[in-house]
């Protein structure tokens, strides 16, 4: 019996602390949405090189970058509505979605048609 409760608690201890693996990470409709807003007014004003070296400079810091958005929900929401500020918070909680706003963010970069070269 303390052999079936130790190995319960072992396997819950393994889990206790475990955080989801990036690769894991597939962003719901919403969040695809709102990240897709945010890659489009980077492109637009130029700012995909420093927004990814940004990006990749705080990493590890993502999910601290939400609970900031979530600290000052309050204040936007006297300005505007606040669904899209909470969903993105919601998405940067989660491990994998520096990554995918990364890959996001190059996609924009990239030209779809590129410029065709003078003859």
């Amino acid at each position: 019996m303390a052999s079936a409760f130790r190995r319960r608690f072992a396997n819950w201890w393994r889990n206790a602390f475990a955080i989801p693996a990036e690769s894991d990470f597939v962003p719901t409709e919403a969040e695809r949405n709102v990240a897709e807003r945010v890659c489009r007014v980077i492109a637009d004003r130029g700012l995909i090189a420093p927004a990814l070296v940004f990006l990749e400079s705080s990493r590890p810091l993502n999910f601290i970058a939400a609970q900031s958005l979530y600290f000052f929900t309050p204040f936007v929401s006297a300005l505007s509505d606040t669904t899209a500020w909470e969903t993105f918070a919601q998405f940067l909680e989660r491990p994998g979605s520096v990554e995918y706003l990364c890959q996001r963010l190059e996609a924009h970069s990239s030209p779809s048609d590129p410029p065709a070269e003078n003859a």
